[in-house]
This record gives structure tokens, sequence and C-alpha cells, in this order.
């Protein structure tokens, strides 16, 4: 396999430029649907004048999936049945980041929209809420969100979006092929030393079975393990110790060495998702955007936080977390109407139900405790994981220069797990920890 197609793929699991995966992830990286292909791209309607008496919001929001857009499609539908005084015009596409780039630019932006992940970018272009929030409060009910949550809807202590929800990465194990291996599922409080165990157990790479990938789905969650990427204020890199050298080493161990991953050129191939959806993969990293996909396999599955990773005599664990939110464009001339609509885009009636859908997994924490996300009649059993994660996880592209962090921690990452290897572990993490610092000093240096 080529270097270039080599960094390529690791782009697609390592770099998150505000998007990915998941219903929940934002702006660059469309998700894989089902099949293991990206959504089409549908076209909003041409622009025209709402009908007498009624207010028009242009409505963006993504189609990474088959039910990214059935989630898009209720929404809408929904509000003005609601609402017979809005008319929402969808905005589609396939990557939030590019479109609304392109139309702020252009001058003709939505009025509202969704995102994920990386959503600081535009900070200066979405309505700071802080003052609707506070008036609204009765209705925003803003004690039930999940204060990470709202800590990562905010920047520079103003709250630009309305979160939706969230997702972490975790693991989806495929049970059928534990109890063919005779191996025991892993539990929330499993190690990394099981997992290496178990798809150990589960491992057969001459009859294209392979015990546990962490690439698609996860990006950088597992480096997350060895804490966050920089300081709370975002003005030092805090990339580089040993735990994280140990963390990359250990990553491309698991193809290299261990032999229990599948080695790049076959995911390139096969795809990752469609891989774990066929039975060759035992564990699986990825997030609540499979959930509805998931729950249409004929095998039995269920979910585990990420492992424990016992190093210098300490437990560490930790997760990246996937933000999911609604803005509204700060030159909209229907401010109040837009917000009205984020307002119940946010609120219990649509999450309960998206909830019940496996659509998203709350930012409420009165819905995220309820049956209609923990319904113990859908799978899966230990949907609970996504909250237990939570605890832990950390806030992925919380910073407007996303794009630029993800290529410093990227490329040199790119350069170590390649066949060439140009990098060593201990290389690749100092790069990429001075590469972040490089991203952190020009942005506060061009904020004067």
């Amino acid at each position: 396999m080529s270097r270039l197609s080599r960094r390529a793929l690791i782009r697609s699991a390592v770099l998150v430029t505000g998007g990915a995966a998941l219903a929940a992830c934002g702006g660059a990286t469309p998700a894989p649907s089902a099949g293991g292909t990206t959504a089409e791209a549908t076209s909003a309607p041409e622009a025209t004048a709402a009908p007498a008496g009624k207010v028009k919001l242009v409505f963006e929001w993504p189609q990474y999936t088959p039910e990214k857009t059935r989630y898009g499609e209720y929404i809408i539908s929904t509000y003005m049945e609601q609402n017979p005084n809005i008319e929402l015009e969808p905005m589609y596409n396939t990557n939030p980041t590019e479109k609304i780039t392109v139309t702020i630019a252009g001058g003709t932006p939505p009025d509202c929209g969704w995102f994920g992940a990386g959503w600081q970018q535009f900070y200066k272009n979405f309505l700071v809420l802080d003052d609707l929030i506070q008036r609204d409060a009765a209705e925003v009910q803003i004690e039930d969100y999940y204060p990470k949550l709202m800590d990562a809807t905010t920047w520079l202590g103003q709250h630009q979006v309305m979160p939706m929800g969230f997702t972490v990465t975790l693991i989806y194990f495929n049970k059928k092929l534990f109890d063919d291996a005779g191996a025991a599922y892993p539990t929330d409080d499993w190690t990394w030393d099981d997992m290496i165990q178990m798809g150990t157990a589960i491992a057969s790479p001459d009859d294209d079975l392979y015990g546990i990938m962490l690439d698609q789905g996860s990006y950088y969650a597992p480096l997350f393990i060895a804490g966050p990427i920089a300081d709370e204020e975002w003005r030092k890199s805090q990339f580089y110790s040993d735990l994280r050298v140990h963390i990359v080493q250990l990553w491309k161990d698991l193809w290299n060495t261990d032999k229990i991953a599948a080695p790049p050129t076959v995911t390139a191939e096969q795809g990752l998702m469609p891989m774990f959806e066929a039975g060759k993969i035992g564990m699986y990293a990825g997030g609540s955007w499979f959930l509805e996909p998931a729950r249409k396999l004929e095998f039995d599955w269920d979910i585990v936080p990420l492992p424990i990773m016992n190093w210098d005599g300490s437990d560490h664990r930790g997760t990246g977390m996937w933000t999911e939110e609604l803005f509204v464009i700060g030159t909209t001339p229907h401010k109040e109407e837009a917000w009205n609509f984020v307002k119940w885009a946010s609120g219990p009636e649509l999450l309960n139900w998206a909830a019940s859908e496996g659509h998203v997994v709350p930012g409420r924490i009165s819905i995220a405790e309820s049956e209609a996300f923990m319904n113990p009649a859908k799978k899966p059993a230990n949907i609970g994981a996504f909250l237990k994660s939570a605890d832990f996880a950390i806030p992925m592209n919380a910073h407007p220069a996303a794009s630029k962090l993800s290529t410093a921690i990227g490329d040199p990452l790119s350069a170590f797990f390649s066949v060439e290897e140009t990098l060593n572990a201990d290389a690749a993490t100092q790069t990429a920890h001075d590469g972040i610092q490089t991203v952190l000093d020009e942005w506060w240096a061009d904020q004067g």
C-alpha cells in the first residue's frame, strides 16, 4: 500500500475536522451508512418565498446516512405541522463544514441548522444564545442537561449552540464470535489486557476474522486514555506523555504485532462497518450513529465502554465525546422564530422521540435515564454504557482551529502507522505535541 493511500486511510480513521461518523459528529467527514457507503448528497430545493402569512426558515441538515435523513425529515414535518406559521426549507448536505462556509461567504447562510464536533470554528457566525437561554429558562431547563455537555457547547464563556445530545466512542461486540471462541464477554470494568486476550481468542486472519478494530468511528478517541490534548484554556499542548506514546504503540501493535486487527490493506478494501455487520470483527469501536443500523443485525451483540489501561501502577480511562447541537445564524432576520425552533428541537418532545429511535444519546439527563433511551426491550442490553462512558469522555474538536489540530495529530500518526514507519511512536507523539502547540500559538496570536 502506498504512503499516500495509507495516509488517506489514517486520515479517515484518525483525523476529525468537525465531522464524522455518527449522527452526532460534525462537519467534514460523512459517516458510512449501514452498507458502508456514504449517503448521497441531496440538493436543497431552489429558494422560494414563504407562503403568505408564513415565515420561512432555511434549516441546514446533513444526510450522512438514510437514518440521518429520516431523522431530519421527521423534525421538519413535525415542527411545521405543529407550527403552521413556519415554513422550514431544508438545506441538505453531506458536509456541514463546507456547506456553512460556502453559504456564509456567499451571503446566503441558513437561518439555523445542525452541527456536531468542531462547531467552534463558526463561533463568530452563530448567534450568542445566553440571553435567550436565560430569558426562557423555564422552557430550556438548563439544569436538566449534562454539565459536561453544556461546557462543550460554549466557547470563550458564551453559548453559540444549543445541545441536542452527544455520543462517545465505545465498543460494539459480536456475542456469537465470543461464544464460538469460548471467550467471556467484555464488561464495563474490563482492561486493555482483557481486550488483547479476547481478540486473540477470536482472531483468525486466514479466515478473514479479526478480534478488535479501533479505527473507524474511534478516530483518536483511545488516545484520550492519556487525558486531554491541551489545557482547559487551549493555550498549552498536553499531547506528549509516556502514556500517550505507549497507547500509540499499542494501537499499531494490534495489527502489526498482535495480529488481532485487520491490516490497513484489508480495511481499505472491505470497510470496517461492513466487516462488523458481516460477522468478521469481534469488537468494533463506534458511536450512537451505529445504533439504528446495529439493531437490524441478525447476530446478537452488545456494547461496553473502552477498556481501562493499567499504566505505571494506576488505572487510566478516557474516550472521545462528540457533541450534537443546533445553531442560529447571527445575521438571520428571523432570530426569534429560529430560536423557537432550536428550542423545540433540543427540547423534551423531540429528544424523547429521537432517543427511542436510537438517533441520539439525549443531552437531557431526564430523557437519557428514561425508558425512551434505556428501553430494555431494545438492543443493546447495556445501553447505559453510553452514559458511563460520558463520565470519563473528553469533548473532541472543541476549538476553532480543530481542522489544523487534527492535521497536527494525524500527519505524524500517519507516518508511524504507515508500512514505511518514517517516525517511531515517540517521535510521532512528540511531533504531534509540537504541532498542536504551534496551532494554538498561532490562533491566539491572531486574536490580538
